[in-house]
Parts: C-alpha cells; sequence; structure tokens
C-alpha cells in the first residue's frame, strides 16, 4: 500500500550522511539546486528589466516611490517572486523527491 511521504529527519550528522548516501550522494546534496540557480538569474534579470520599464512608463509616480526605497524595492520583488513562484514548487518538489 502506498504511504504519503515524509521528509527525512535525523538526529546527528552520521544519521544524515548515511541517509544522503543511500539516495546516492552527488545528487542527494544539489537536488533543486538547479532549480534555484535558474530562479536567481531570472529574478535578477526579471527585476531589472521591470525596474526600467516602470521608470519609462510611469516616471513621474516612480520617482515618487522611489523617495521610499524600501517600497520600491518590496513592490518590484513581490511582482516578480509572483512571476516566478512555480519555480518555488518545483524546487520544493526535487528537495522532497526521495531518489
Amino acid at each position: 500500500m502506498w504511504q504519503p511521504y515524509r521528509a527525512a529527519s535525523y538526529n546527528s550528522y552520521s544519521e544524515a550522511l548515511k541517509g544522503l548516501y543511500k539516495q546516492g550522494t552527488p545528487m542527494s546534496f544539489y537536488k533543486g539546486n538547479g532549480v534555484r540557480a535558474i530562479h536567481i538569474l531570472l529574478f535578477h534579470k526579471l527585476n531589472s528589466e521591470m525596474t526600467y520599464k516602470v521608470e519609462s512608463t510611469i516616471p513621474t509616480y516612480w520617482k515618487q516611490l522611489k523617495e521610499i526605497p524600501l517600497a520600491s524595492e518590496l513592490l518590484l520583488s513581490c511582482s516578480v517572486d509572483l512571476i516566478l513562484q512555480p519555480l518555488h514548487v518545483a524546487e520544493s518538489r526535487f528537495i522532497l523527491q526521495n531518489r
């Protein structure tokens, strides 16, 4: 009968290394890292492109918003993260995948 997958929990470093070795050592350390690398590259690319697009589209409002740096960065970062959210799902699936 199929049991739901539970993420592993370890009590010591030796248990963790044994568990990782059972999964295949090289692959177990890097599960989900490729997706995270793609996410980081896309995040910075989209963030800079959206900044330039907003500056050219609505320059007066953007100047007002840039007076509060936290607000402008939060707005841009949240919108880019919403676009890239499927990559977060893919990364978590790779990490929880039992190889």
